[in-house]
């Protein structure tokens, strides 16, 4: 996928929050939402904007401005006053008052429900947790939604959601995971290890990645030089003595050999997109090109539409299945979908 434009970065601050942001303003540019057909339902009017969770969403109404949320009608219903806002999830938010202050939760109504008092905090609320930072630097823990701790600082770090019940921690540089009491159910011992899907986790050892089920177990063998997620049944994998990406199996047999371009795609309503000969195409999960590589980028499909690029460092459209452009490129950055809603700014006349 091109970098062009394409901006999923965060004013809800560090990395220590971060969350999905797809849509920042140029001067010339507003931002939006899209519906899932790719109608303008909220017009474009906020200078940055967020995807939505629980039906509420952070903006920017100012370039530089305070952070506030909308609803789904595109009504600020939280005004405009947080210097960073993270995204709902279970009734509260992470917010940052000032620039460089301390972080707390709001709930819906904006109110303040955990004082600002955590050097970090992760944006997400997971089965009545979420991770803190006492101290800039320091351990991770968890807290209930009173805000009192309930796991004491001592993780490196945390990845910022918990999947399929479980999440992601580091203890002395090794991953493991923790359940939604915070406590640990996998013991660390990976070099790295991301969240679960479908199952099973991506979890590296001596270099190469494999895969482990929910007890901890190894169900494919490390022996992948790269290896992500499963998406409907399929996980990509990259080969770094060729440059090429394949597909395996949850046996960890490889499926669609190694022989596209960059890093492989998740599949999307059976779709995914592939790069050969310096374009974007789309394959089936039998490997079978269906659509063929001419677009600049290409994003996965959602509701039977996929964002692509026609021309490099050109605005987005979208086409159907088929691979036919149904909707003219006039997007600044790839539409990322979220309770049916998507942030995307467009060129003011």
């Amino acid at each position: 996928m091109s970098a062009n434009r394409q901006r999923v970065i965060s004013f809800f601050g560090l990395l220590l929050l971060i969350t999905t942001v797809t849509g920042w303003a140029s001067a010339q540019e507003k931002c939006g939402y899209l519906d899932k057909t790719r109608k303008l339902v909220i017009p474009p009017q906020f200078e940055s904007a967020s995807q939505f969770s629980e039906g509420l969403a952070a903006i920017q109404i100012e370039k530089d401005g305070k952070v506030g949320y909308i609803d789904t009608t595109g009504k600020i219903v939280i005004p405009a006053q947080f210097a960073f806002g993270g995204s709902f999830s279970e009734g509260l938010a992470a917010i940052q008052t000032e620039k460089g202050g301390k972080w707390g939760y709001i709930d819906t109504a904006g109110k303040v429900v955990i004082a600002p008092q955590f050097a970090g905090a992760r944006p997400f609320f997971s089965k009545g947790l979420a991770p803190i930072q006492s101290d800039k630097g320091g351990k991770w823990g968890f807290i209930n939604k009173m805000g009192a701790v309930v796991v004491q600082p001592q993780f490196s770090n945390v990845d910022r959601q918990f999947r399929e019940g479980l999440k992601p921690v580091s203890v002395g540089g090794r991953w493991g995971y923790v359940d939604k009491t915070g406590q640990l159910v996998i013991p660390p011992q990976f070099q790295y290890a991301r969240l679960f899907s479908e199952g099973l986790a991506e979890f590296m050892q001596d270099l190469k990645w494999g895969y482990i089920d929910k007890t901890g177990k190894q169900v494919i063998a490390p022996e992948f030089d790269y290896a992500w997620g499963f998406s409907e049944g399929l996980a990509g994998i990259f080969t770094k003595k060729s440059g090429k990406s394949g597909y395996i199996d949850k046996t960890g047999r490889i499926v669609i050999p190694p022989q596209f371009d960059d890093y492989p795609s998740p599949f999307s309503e059976g779709l995914a997109s592939i790069r050969l000969g310096g374009k974007y195409g789309y394959i089936d999960t039998t490997g079978k090109i269906v659509i063929p590589p001419q677009f600049a980028s290409a994003g996965k499909f959602y509701g039977g539409l996929a964002p692509v690029q026609v021309e490099e460092e050109g605005k987005y459209g979208h086409i159907d299945k088929a691979g036919k452009v149904v909707i003219q490129p006039q997007f600044v950055q790839v539409p990322q979908f979220s309770e049916g809603l998507a942030a995307v700014c467009v060129a003011m006349q």
